[in-house]
């Protein structure tokens, strides 16, 4: 069947009698139809465009939330220049099989093998990657540099994020350490459709494609992740020819990333544009008729000094990246993280339920709960202002008055009963202490007195009552007198005195 001249290759395949089969057009013939893959029961949508005179292959892999019909006016251009140019659903988009949006990049490796198993081992073989499918690509080839690639074609790899997407804090942390255990989760990708391209009619056709697909799953966020930090330690390996296509204006991967990969990139023949005004699809923008040339170039001055494909042994190749060690303490750390950031978040929460008057009751009773502490503490009452004792109490102990009136000798020693607060505990051995010291000072006023009495008394010649008595009295005035000299025994005097009126009197 032969296209009108108005018609183009995707509208031509719009039709639901064409998505299975062999159609023969003016150039090549397209065959449609599934092939199986690596899963249980799983089949991966195919088509091939296959010229009558091939002089080489390309394999072209889609990118996130896209399928491979996005993509056949590329297949129609190298088509036409002669190369059997081969196309894909990767599991979980566009018509192939697996669930949506779930897939690890090990899984999508895997499509790829069966992808390069669909092409001719004597031809030579060039690649093509979109965004999502250029990562999936270079990464394939780092874990397998045996293979004979003759090329690669890659428009806005998605070799990192602008800063505006990159993943930070509590969700990078729950992505790369808890992704595996949520990887069924999905999320929304958040894309700017209109950010795509600046053709409007690009932009609406995006809209009416019911399998174009924004979904994203945690577990193949986290794959994701984990393969862009394998790629970064091993970018000196990648060795293969490559050409990097990408926008400045790009929203959705960052051509910054580009330029350090082609500048740390170990290979030879590596190539980069830059468009100055290019959006993240620039082979439905209106840089595509400059892309379309340099691809043309590039592709057939490789093509002249390549060698075939050849044989793909499937026991030599890698899928994924290299397995690390299952470290127990970063999940734990990023376990700690994520509960300490909840509860910031709970606590939040709960402070801002409380206004801020009342948060000033509560200073205020706490300033007014110490003031009065304070007060209480600075103004205890003094001895005499205390409550007035009982009749209990005042049968027990002697008044101040009592305790300076000598003449009352019958009255017992001071006996100091307990009495006790309001707050149950007793004062008993600091007032005692201050009474007994009181009473003892003024009972020796008196033994003082008396002793001067008796002096008088043995002065003036007056008899001493108690012989025993006076004799006593007068060696100890004789040893009195004798002594006065001396500092170091007049103390002792005083004390022998004091206790000899002591037992006497």
């Amino acid at each position: 069947m032969n296209l009108k001249e108005q018609e183009s290759i995707n509208d031509y395949f719009k039709d639901d009698s064409k998505f299975i089969g062999e159609f023969q057009l003016p150039d090549y013939k397209v065959m449609r139809g599934y092939i199986g893959g690596y899963g249980d029961e799983l089949r991966l949508y195919y088509t091939k465009f296959d010229p009558p005179h091939k002089k080489a292959s390309l394999c072209i892999v889609h990118g996130f939330g896209e399928h491979q019909g996005r993509f056949l006016h590329i297949a129609d251009i190298f088509a036409k220049l002669n190369f059997a140019v081969h196309l894909i659903d990767l599991r979980g988009f566009g018509y192939s099989g697996g669930p949506r949006g779930s897939q690890t990049l090990k899984e999508l490796h895997m499509d790829i093998e069966v992808l390069l198993r669909q092409v001719s081992k004597d031809l030579p073989l060039f690649l093509y990657g979109h965004a999502m499918g250029g990562l999936l690509i270079i990464s394939f080839l780092m874990r397998n540099p045996q293979l004979k690639i003759s090329g690669i074609i890659t428009t806005a790899p998605m070799l990192g994020f602008p800063m505006d997407r990159k993943l930070k804090g509590i969700k990078y942390i729950a992505v790369k350490y808890f992704g595996h255990y949520m990887e069924d989760l999905v999320i929304n990708t958040k894309l700017n459709i209109t950010g795509m391209s600046k053709d409007d009619l690009h932009i609406q056709r995006c809209f009416e494609d019911k399998l174009m697909m924004p979904l994203l799953g945690i577990g193949m966020a986290k794959s994701i992740l984990e393969t862009l930090n394998y790629m970064e330690s091993k970018v000196q390996t990648f060795k293969y020819p490559i050409i990097i296509l990408h926008g400045k204006q790009d929203a959705v991967s960052s051509y910054h990333e580009s330029v350090r990969f082609y500048e740390k990139c170990g290979s030879r023949d590596k190539s980069i544009k830059l468009f100055e005004n290019g959006y993240h699809e620039l082979q439905h923008d209106f840089e595509f008729v400059e892309m379309k040339q340099i691809m043309i170039d590039w592709c057939q001055i490789r093509m002249q000094k390549a060698d075939p494909f050849g044989i793909l042994v499937q026991s030599r190749l890698n899928y994924g990246i290299p397995m690390g060690r299952n470290n127990n303490c970063k999940i734990l750390v990023g376990l700690l993280f994520f509960l300490v950031y909840v509860l910031r978040e709970i606590l939040k929460i709960l402070i801002s339920n409380y206004s801020i008057d009342h948060n000033i009751q509560i200073l205020q009773q706490k300033i007014m709960k110490n003031f009065r502490r304070n007060n209480n503490q600075s103004n205890r009452p003094f001895r005499n202002n205390r409550r007035p004792r009982s009749n209990f109490q005042r049968k027990f102990s002697r008044d101040d008055n009592d305790r300076n009136n000598d003449n009352q000798s019958d009255r017992r020693p001071f006996k100091r009963s307990f009495r006790f607060k309001k707050s149950g505990k007793f004062d008993s051995f600091r007032t005692g202490k201050r009474r007994f010291r009181k009473l003892s000072e003024n009972k020796g006023e008196n033994l003082e007195n008396k002793l001067d009495k008796q002096l008088e008394q043995y002065k003036s010649g007056q008899q001493v009552v108690g012989n025993s008595a006076s004799s006593k009295l007068d060696n100890a005035l004789d040893a009195y007198f004798s002594r006065k000299g001396s500092n170091t025994k007049e103390n002792n005097l005083d004390r022998e005195l004091e206790s000899y009126w002591k037992k006497n009197n």
